[in-house]
This record gives structure tokens, C-alpha cells and sequence, in this order.
């Protein structure tokens, strides 16, 4: 599924928002429609009175549904988020213009802030002590996944040295976005890493042929949660 689909099943608060301010409009100009009925077109006092009283309640109504919708697009706006919060614009981008690129970049430059002497190290990023929010955590998988399919072999052994307490971990959060394939193959290699067959060729090469697969769930995974990064 791609960013633009994504976004059309997900619409965002400003969107939502403008569709009220819509239906409020719609209000107002059938209040407006039902005064001027009511002064030219009925004689009798009391249901002119009822169709004053009509008009204006609708009219309230819909003034009150525009300027609710309008601040709460207002608050949307500069309602800060992880991914989406560009500091140039002061302000959100646009949830279809955000891409894979920029998601690695902000998760690199998150990343970083847990390196020590200058390295990171797979299991500070799960470690629970350091109250990283769950939410996280996956993209964290697909990240390492994506620095290992463009790294070297001596990257790979890194991380399939950390064992089957690390396959778990992987398992357990690349699950939580339905990803059990890439999970189960993860497991298979470190298991096989951990017995002594040390095939970390063959488990850079798959890595490797799914690096797109790969950025596309973790697309996936952040438009579909963006909402928890904000």
C-alpha cells in the first residue's frame, strides 16, 4: 500500500475538519434562505415567528460548527509532530508528503541521542530503563534492517551476535505490524548464527532483497500510527 492510499483510508484532522466547516456553511445559508422566505413569502405572524425562530437557531448552529471545526484545524496546525513537524514551515507537513527518506532521517538522528563513544548499541534501544516510547520501537527493527542492507558483513555479525534474546525482541515488535514473514526469517538466521553456521552472506543477501519491502512497511507502519507521534 502506498503513502497516497495510506492517506485517503487515514484522512487527517484538517480534512475532517473542512468537511464540517462545509456542513456548517450549509447551515448558515439555509437559515439565510429560510429568513428571506419567511419576511416575502408568509403572511401569517405566527408562522413567520416560527420561521425566524427556525432560521436562527440553524443559523447559531452552524456559526458555532465553522468556528469549533476552524480552531480545532487551527490547533491541528501547530500541533507538533515527530514526522511531520518541518521547523523551516514552523508548522506540519502534509501527511502524503512525507516519505521513507525522511522517516530514516528522523530516526537516525533519534537513534544517535543513545550512542556510547560513539556507537549504538542494538539492546539500548529496547532496553525498558530507558522509557522509550513503545510506538518506536518497530521502526527501530526496520531501521537496523535497512543499515544492515546497505552496511557491510561486519554489521551483520553485530547484529546476529546479539542471540535469540535479540530474534525475540525483533519478533515481538516487526509483529506488531503484521510483519510475522520477516520476523520467522529473522529468528531462522540468528538461531543458525547462534548453533556455530555462521551464514551471514546469505542473511545479507535476503536482507539486502527486501530493503524496499522493508521501507515500504515501515512507511506504512508510521502513516497508519502517525497520530501516536504526535
Amino acid at each position: 500500500m502506498n503513502n497516497d492510499q495510506n492517506n485517503q483510508n487515514n484522512p487527517s484532522i484538517e480534512e475532517i475538519g473542512e468537511k464540517v466547516i462545509r456542513f456548517g456553511a450549509i447551515l448558515v445559508a439555509a437559515a439565510i434562505i429560510l429568513f428571506c422566505f419567511a419576511y416575502t413569502k408568509i403572511e401569517s405572524p405566527l408562522l413567520q415567528m416560527l420561521a425566524f425562530g427556525l432560521s436562527t437557531l440553524l443559523g447559531c448552529v452552524g456559526l458555532f460548527i465553522i468556528v469549533i471545526a476552524a480552531l480545532g484545524i487551527r490547533a491541528e496546525k501547530h500541533k507538533t509532530n515527530f514526522f511531520l513537524y518541518d521547523k523551516k514551515k514552523k508548522g506540519n507537513i502534509e501527511l502524503r508528503e512525507l516519505t521513507v527518506a525522511e522517516i530514516r532521517k528522523r530516526l537516525e538522528e533519534f537513534m544517535s541521542t543513545f550512542k556510547h563513544r560513539g556507537k549504538l548499541y542494538i539492546g539500548d534501544l529496547f532496553d525498558e530503563r530507558r522509557h522509550i516510547p513503545e510506538q518506536f520501537k518497530p521502526l527501530f527493527c526496520y531501521e537496523v534492517l535497512c543499515q544492515i542492507a546497505e552496511g557491510s558483513k561486519a554489521q551483520a555479525e553485530t547484529f546476529l551476535s546479539f542471540g535469540l534474546e535479540c530474534a525475540e525482541v525483533f519478533s515481538k515488535y516487526l509483529s506488531q505490524n503484521s510483519d510475522y514473514e520477516l520476523a520467522s526469517k529473522i529468528k531462522s538466521y540468528i538461531a543458525e548464527y547462534s548453533d556455530g553456521e555462521h551464514k551471514t552472506e546469505s542473511f545479507c543477501s535476503y536482507i539486502a532483497e527486501q530493503k524496499q519491502s522493508i521501507e515500504e512497511k515501515m512507511l506504512n507502519y508510521t502513516v497508519t500510527n502517525i497520530e501516536k507521534f504526535g
